[in-house]
């Protein structure tokens, strides 16, 4: 099944509707389950991010209960996911950090002029 040239299965383009189940067309990547998503998302929330090789295989086969997957699944998406939540924190502290360069400090603010006025004399 190719279109334009472009084999469908390489662009991801799989049409399989079980979400990762082990019936309908044979994709080559893992499509999780709202119920595995769910669960590895509450693993992670519950501080588990580097999973030992032990961790992997209770995970995976816990999850085998709501479809196909493979113990490199569960070790894949908690690298992808620890990295998306690195990046995540770095771009909010790049906006920070623009919104702070953004800000005219050509002007002086109105508490800072009143601390360094001069007293009147008198």
């Amino acid at each position: 099944m190719s279109s334009r040239g472009f084999n469908i299965k390489a662009r991801g383009l799989c049409n399989n509707n079980n979400g990762g189940g082990g019936t309908g067309a044979k994709c080559g990547r893992w499509n999780p389950t709202v119920e595995q998503v769910k669960l590895l998302t509450d693993l992670f929330k519950a501080g588990l991010r580097t999973p030992s090789t032990d961790q992997i295989q209770k995970i995976s086969m816990e999850l085998s209960f709501y479809g196909k997957i493979e113990s490199k699944n569960v070790f894949y998406w908690f690298q992808n996911h620890k990295a998306r939540e690195r990046q995540k924190c770095r771009k909010i502290s790049t906006v920070k950090f623009d919104h702070r360069q953004d800000t005219d400090l050509s002007k002086p603010r109105r508490d800072n002029v009143r601390r360094h006025q001069l007293p009147a004399k008198g």
